[in-house]
């Protein structure tokens, strides 16, 4: 088997959280399924896939820089997780594809697409809806980010807030990454 091509590694350090929380609750399952929202040249991917044999892997990603280094990426990506290409569908273009999603509920949604807190909270509110009762989900960058426009943080905190309220999630791992658990219960309204 060919050996994946990295130009950066922006994941790595996320492997311990990974493992100690992603892990057991992937290994529970007979066949997860995982939504990525951004997957630039597929380092998470490539983990997932080689550290979970049942694993089915859907992307999302529109491989669209400011600069030439577009299609590049795009070809690296496709070339690292070729030899899993049974279990992982690529769709090529922005976020508001979930909407058209053939597979609706996953076990695990993995945010880490566009960074601005707009596009983080549009990506976590479609992830969220395709999230099966008990997955969990992941905003990558919570603690970093240039704190100007690429700054994830504001939007999760909101989501935190508006579906913490309603008691839809639980939130299991705060470190650079925010992971949390989709909950059934819904408070009523307080009048």
């Amino acid at each position: 088997m060919q050996q994946p091509s990295f130009t950066t590694d922006w994941f790595s350090h996320n492997i311990p959280t990974w493992e100690q929380v992603i892990s057991p609750h992937l290994r529970s399952l007979p066949s997860p399924k995982v939504l990525e929202v951004g997957a630039f040249e597929g380092r998470s991917s490539v983990w997932l896939l080689q550290n979970f044999p049942a694993l089915r892997l859907t992307v999302i990603d529109p491989w669209a820089f400011t600069n030439d280094a577009s299609e590049d990426t795009f070809k690296r990506f496709k070339n690292n997780v070729a030899p899993y290409s049974e279990r992982v569908s690529v769709m090529k273009g922005k976020s508001q594809l979930m909407r058209s999603l053939p597979d609706r509920e996953f076990d695990l949604v993995y945010i880490d697409g566009e960074h601005t807190s707009a596009a983080v909270i549009h990506d976590a509110v479609l992830g969220f809806e395709l999230l099966k009762v008990g997955g969990l989900m992941i905003f990558d960058d919570y603690q970093g980010g240039d704190k100007t426009v690429m700054y994830p943080k504001p939007a999760v905190d909101f989501f935190h807030q508006a579906y913490g309220a309603l008691n839809r999630l639980e939130l299991i791992s705060d470190s650079y990454q925010r992971i949390y658990r989709k909950t059934d219960g819904i408070a009523p309204p307080q009048y």
